[in-house]
């Protein structure tokens, strides 16, 4: 605790029937802290507010009158989770302070102090109340919150826990920030720690929130499969990333190479991730290519890659009857078209070719 020397007079010694060295303290108002004489040359004083400024003083009286000292201001720490020595060596409780006054005189009337302070403390700082989550949307939302009732000193930053693992940080002097790249339709509680240059305090957690929807995400591709020259069987799996409840399932189709896209049905959610394509406007022994639109509730709508398929090949088709001219009782002739479906190389559009035949 410290040594505290003084010499005492003995002059004055003689002149003094009992010591009374009552001690005072000042906040905003005085406090006697010796409710009766006392001739002790120490007071332990507890539970005083970390991070608080206080002042003391000492009044000495006798038979003849009283004197005090003048006031020692000092400031108390900031609050913290080191405990400077070994639990089982420490003489003070939580938020205690041991203060030690010596107090000797040179005179009658006039004396010297000697002040030795000591503290201990082991509270984290605050308590700090669940942070609130606002403006929420579908991969960000706004954390705000308070500072601690009791700062118990500078609050120097902040860090933010995301179900309980560390997100970010910021300074000391803001009560909110946005929590970004989060996943749609997905919960998420919140945790604010305050810290000083002494520890920190973590809040509870906050109240869950639902982020909101978002368009699909991860969409494969189809599967395709011809089992006639004009009908083609799909079948698809769900996204990697519903992004909220998936509502429905769209089928689109275009010629490989065009541009013009066709909308075949819409399905809804309960129904079979498998559909036939047999429309009449399906060919023979062509390139066809398919994606899946998904659309979540509130959402949005999002697609897959194309996926190719070749119908297959059937008898030729489009022959037309022959055109017979009579030349005799016993000739005719005998004319007629062929019309052939062929497909050129690359990019470029079907056609007809005429085939003109005779027989005589």
């Amino acid at each position: 605790m410290g040594d505290i020397d003084g010499r005492n007079k003995r002059s004055d010694r003689d002149l003094l029937p009992f010591n009374r060295l009552p001690v005072e303290q000042r906040v905003k108002k005085v406090l006697r802290l010796f409710s009766n004489p006392s001739a002790s040359l120490s007071y332990e004083v507890r539970d005083l507010q970390p991070y608080t400024e206080y002042e003391f003083r000492v009044v000495a009286s006798n038979g003849f009158g009283s004197a005090h000292s003048s006031w020692i201001p000092f400031m108390t720490a900031e609050d913290s989770t080191y405990w400077p020595l070994p639990r089982a060596q420490s003489h003070t409780l939580v938020g205690e302070l041991i203060l030690i006054l010596a107090l000797f005189w040179k005179d009658t009337g006039s004396f010297q102090k000697q002040s030795l302070l000591r503290l201990f403390f082991f509270i984290e700082p605050g308590p700090i109340d669940p942070p609130i989550l606002l403006d929420v949307k579908s991969r960000m939302v706004l954390v705000t919150w308070q500072h601690p009732l009791k700062c118990n000193g500078v609050i120097t930053h902040y860090n933010i826990f995301q179900h309980g693992h560390f997100c970010l940080k910021t300074s000391g002097n803001v009560t909110n920030c946005t929590v970004t790249h989060l996943r749609p339709y997905t919960a998420y509680k919140f945790q604010v720690e305050a810290c000083t240059s002494k520890g920190c305090s973590l809040s509870p957690e906050s109240q869950a929130v639902w982020t909101l929807p978002d368009a699909p995400e991860g969409i494969p591709s189809p599967e395709l499969f011809s089992d006639t020259p004009t009908s083609v069987i799909l079948s698809w799996q769900p996204p990697t990333h519903p992004n909220g409840l998936v509502e429905n399932f769209t089928i689109e189709r275009r010629v490989q190479g065009e541009e013009e896209v066709t909308a075949l049905v819409t399905l809804p959610r309960s129904h079979p991730m498998r559909f036939i394509d047999k429309t009449s406007a399906l060919s023979p022994w062509t390139n066809y290519e398919y994606r899946i639109l998904m659309s979540t509730l509130n959402g949005g709508t999002n697609s897959s890659a194309w996926g190719q398929v070749t119908t297959r090949p059937s008898r030729p088709a489009g022959v037309q009857p022959p055109v017979v001219d009579v030349l005799g009782p016993d000739a005719a002739k005998v004319r007629y078209r062929v019309f052939c479906l062929l497909r050129r190389l690359g990019n470029l559009p079907w056609s007809d070719s005429v085939l003109n035949r005779a027989i005589y």
